[in-house]
């Protein structure tokens, strides 16, 4: 079976086919902002071109972003009578997004975006599922922490704190984040000192009641707490297990 299947293994290596996976997602990206386009025909501005990866459908260049998720794919725009950078989260397969805008709708209306959670701004319809604008932020905490190895501790405890900020506004609201890593974490001004964050994605977030034995929760594997490895019964704690393990990575310059 191991000969017979050998040949997709290698295919998945070839560089033709990771030519062909990035046009695909260029293609993909580029057919929903046309979408964008129709919902919003005089509200995005051209961005100014950056980098070798720009799509262009009509009015709008898209800046293909570093951090792009397994379900979604993001890119940057600018609301035109306001000049607010926004970025635009694009599904890339047919999903249901019923449960993560539910969850965001209610940390805004408490006034979580306050409290180091990402800002979000609306939805809309597309036939893959529901795109969703958030305000613009710098970059990922995996990518700023790559760059700037290892932290100052101060840098550390700062971070932390606020995502703890985060997770405690969560903890109010009875919901489950279930992915906190480095590139679930945005930094604002990767320039500004001491770094401000803020928590994103919360594509796979559920309210508390789910907590169900049995019930699949996905973890980056060295940050998966004990209770999901032993299959016992968890809740909120696991969030601040995955926050420690974080914490640990940046202090100890783990990449």
């Amino acid at each position: 079976m191991v000969r017979k299947y050998k040949h997709l293994y290698d295919a998945t290596l070839s560089d033709k086919m990771a030519r062909n996976l990035r046009r695909d997602i260029a293609n993909m990206v580029q057919a929903q902002m046309n979408i964008i386009l129709e919902k919003f025909p005089d509200e995005l501005k051209t961005l100014e071109q950056a980098g070798d990866h720009v799509i262009s459908p009509h009015r709008v260049q898209v800046h293909q972003i570093p951090e792009r998720g397994a379900f979604g794919q993001v890119v940057q725009c600018r609301i035109k009578d306001t000049l607010q950078d926004v970025a635009v989260k694009l599904p890339l397969f047919q999903q249901d997004t019923k449960d993560e805008i539910s969850i965001l709708t209610r940390l805004m209306e408490e006034g979580c975006d306050q409290r180091n959670i990402v800002t979000f701004l609306e939805a809309f319809d597309t036939r893959l599922g529901k795109v969703m604008i958030f305000e613009a932020l710098d970059m990922s905490l995996y990518d700023y922490h790559r760059t700037n190895a290892p932290l100052r501790l101060s840098d550390v405890r700062t971070i932390t704190k606020q995502v703890a900020t985060a997770l405690d506004a969560l903890k109010e609201m009875s919901i489950i984040h279930a992915d906190i890593k480095q590139g679930n974490v945005m930094v604002v001004d990767h320039r500004q000192r001491p770094p401000q964050v803020k928590l994103i994605d919360f594509g796979l977030a559920r309210p508390a009641k789910e907590a169900k034995l049995g019930r699949r929760i996905h973890h980056v594997c060295h940050s998966r707490p004990p209770e999901i490895i032993l299959g016992l019964p968890w809740n909120e704690a696991v969030d601040v297990w995955s926050l420690g393990t974080m914490f640990a990575d940046l202090w100890l310059g783990i990449k």
